[in-house]
Formats: C-alpha cells, structure tokens, sequence
C-alpha cells in the first residue's frame, strides 16, 4: 500500500481532517479529497460523522437570537474599510481557533 494511503489510517491525521472537515476550515481541493477518502475509509466517515454529531449538540442546546440593528450597522460600517476587512479576516480566523478548541475539548469530556 502506498504511503499516501497508509497515513489515512492514522487516528491522528482521520480526527484532524473530520474536525476540520466539519468546521469548513478546509480549501475545496481538500474538501473534494476528503470526499472522494470518505467513500472507501469507514474510520474518516465515522469521525466525520461524531464531529457533526457533536455539533449538532450546541444546536438544540442553544436558543437563536437576532443581532440588535446596531449591530448591523457597526458590522457593515466596518467591511467597508479595506484594513478593518483584513483585521475582521485575522479576528475570525482566532475565533474561529478557540471554537475548534472549546468544541474538541467537550467532544473529549463526552466522549469519555
């Protein structure tokens, strides 16, 4: 078996990509791989699977509330400046990382 294929069915590599795979942190190339591995790889589809799973626990657990209108005009106020668009971009991207650690580590506490 290739190596590109052994390294599959690493658990560490398969959590990684179904974390990110879930959370959309991924480009489309990788997306279209992952896609085409799932079909013959259980253990990714399995993963892939317990991510949105545990994901899905926020969802019920969590009531939806509407931005103010302020809110709003602060968001859009701020887009529209090209260096806040690049500050957004760097915000997002480090919320988006204490998400992904917050959210694996209560997969960790339920799934002990």
């Amino acid at each position: 078996m290739p190596k590109k294929i052994i390294r599959y069915q690493n658990k560490v590599i398969i959590n990684h990509l179904a974390s990110h795979y879930v959370f959309g942190l991924l480009s489309k190339r990788v997306i279209a791989r992952i896609d085409v591995l799932k079909e013959n790889n259980p253990q990714l589809l399995q993963q892939i699977t317990a991510w949105q799973n545990q994901l899905s626990l926020f969802d019920r657990h969590c009531e939806e509330l509407a931005p103010l209108p302020e809110t709003w005009q602060k968001i859009q106020h701020q887009v529209s400046n090209t260096k806040t668009k690049k500050l957004l971009n760097i915000k997002r991207a480090t919320i988006i990382g204490f998400m992904f650690i917050a959210l694996y580590l209560l997969w960790r506490l339920f799934s002990l």
